[in-house]
């Protein structure tokens, strides 16, 4: 969802928002996000707590997180919420992750 026509897509492998999957890696988010104004900040949150910060300052980011303190065999949900310079948010739907080592 977004209030301007800012493009957010975020992936882990071939999964999309929205989906509940087990991984034998530790969980890991692509982003790939166009605003309509500079990106003052890219936050991912985990379980409703910001784990990971960043502020692009220009209108599109691409970003990489792996989440090196996820549990083996815990649950956990992430998504990623953007503010733009102008105010503007966009957010992703979340995706629940189970990690469970090989």
């Amino acid at each position: 969802a977004a209030t301007d026509n800012i493009l957010l897509v975020v992936r882990s492998g071939e999964q999309i928002m929205g989906d509940v999957f087990t991984t034998t890696k530790r969980p890991s988010l692509e982003i790939a996000v166009r605003g309509t104004a500079p990106l003052a900040k890219v936050h991912i949150i985990r379980n409703n707590r910001y784990v990971y910060s960043t502020e692009p300052k220009k209108r599109e980011a691409s970003i990489r997180y792996t989440d090196m303190d996820a549990k083996e065999g815990q649950t956990n949900y992430y998504y990623v919420r953007v503010e733009q310079a102008d105010g503007n948010l966009a957010w992703a739907s979340p995706m629940w992750i189970t990690y469970k080592q090989p």
